[in-house]
């Protein structure tokens, strides 16, 4: 919770439309079995963030949110964040991840094609003018 007004302030940052407001981001916060929120901090600051929600008796974790500050891009914070997304979902003994991007979203398309996701489908208006794609990637069984 100490972080709440910083993660608000990330998110605005990097989604201008569609972000997660301060209501949603406490909701995820108090609700530690259904949701885990990474944060990744520089110098004491909030730079990056990952929301990844879970379901009871399912063996797929959601990939809700995952954002840096725009000054930090590039730095591979995305990339320590969505690892650490990955590893709490094979802890967790998910078979998968899913995701949904902006379909207009080019860089973000292929920063999950890089790390092994797959479009499985197009979700039509799921974002304030834009369609969705769906991803997934399969993790690996220890």
């Amino acid at each position: 919770m100490a972080d709440l007004a910083e993660l608000v302030q990330l998110e605005a940052a990097g989604f201008p439309e569609d972000r997660y407001s301060r209501r949603q981001y406490r909701y995820y916060l108090q609700r530690p079995v259904n949701f885990s929120l990474f944060v990744y901090e520089r110098e004491r600051i909030v730079a990056g963030s990952a929301i990844m929600g879970w379901r009871r008796n399912s063996r797929v974790g959601h990939l809700y949110s995952i954002v840096t500050a725009p000054e930090h891009r590039e730095a591979g914070l995305g990339t320590l964040l969505l690892a650490a997304c990955e590893e709490e979902a094979a802890a967790k003994g998910k078979e998968r991840i899913v995701l949904e991007v902006r379909r207009k979203n080019a860089a973000a398309v292929a920063f999950y094609e890089r790390r092994g996701y797959a479009v499985t489908k197009t979700v039509a208006d799921y974002y304030a003018g834009d369609d969705a794609l769906h991803m997934e990637k399969r993790l690996l069984k220890a």
